[in-house]
């Protein structure tokens, strides 16, 4: 471990948001950038997964970049890796900033805060069919996982922001990649219906009302 006097330092700082087992912090040093940590107080072999957790995120990003024809890279923050903080190994990740400049909302803020608009659909689209031509390993792609983003050119597009990669104890999606598939086109069906419901509420299923059984 680097010497303490190296390592960026987090604990002062409030984390501008977390996930289910990491809190996101800025970078102090390198503006436009963020560093996941894993929560402290987990128990020892929790918190040594989550570290296993973070460079299975790191390896399949390389494995993704590594690929020219593999065009989810787009859809990815670039990860420069590892780095030692006080609250012990971060990955450093770029911020996907909205077009607010401020970090990008995610795709469960757009619904929830009825900011969906018709194109949002086209560019969904696109990110899941890069993501199902993709051999790319997502094992949580929840609506806080993905955001709108704004690149340089004032292009919008969605985010993959977090859930690469294997994330259970037994890598079960890389050992058997049909359930990798399965689940991404599965969660592209789940996302895409819930756009085109927030977009069209007369699409949204009704409720079926309880029958009381009879006495």
């Amino acid at each position: 471990m680097p010497e303490p006097s190296t390592r960026i330092r987090l604990a002062h700082i409030e984390p501008l948001t977390s996930g289910g087992s990491r809190l996101i912090y800025p970078d102090p040093e390198r503006p436009g950038r963020l560093i996941k940590v894993v929560r402290q107080g987990s128990v020892r072999l929790k918190a040594r997964f989550q570290v296993t957790r973070q460079l299975r995120e790191l390896r399949e990003y390389i494995r993704v970049f590594g690929k020219p024809d593999d065009k989810l890279i787009c859809h990815l923050p670039a990860i420069a890796g590892l780095i030692a903080t006080d609250l012990g190994f971060g990955l450093s990740v770029e911020a996907i900033r909205g077009a607010d400049g401020r970090l990008a909302p995610t795709f469960s803020q757009l619904l929830r805060e009825s900011r969906v608009k018709p194109h949002h659909q086209d560019l969904l689209a696109t990110f899941f069919d890069r993501l199902l031509a993709s051999s790319a390993i997502v094992g949580d792609l929840s609506r806080n996982n993905l955001v709108l983003g704004r690149d340089p050119n004032g292009n919008d597009f969605f985010a993959l922001v977090d859930g690469l990669g294997d994330n259970t104890l037994i890598p079960m999606y890389a050992l058997v990649p049909g359930r990798n598939r399965y689940r991404k086109r599965e969660a592209a069906h789940r996302f895409m219906a819930a756009l085109d419901a927030a977009l069209d509420p007369s699409r949204r299923p009704t409720a079926v009302p309880s029958v009381p059984p009879r006495s």
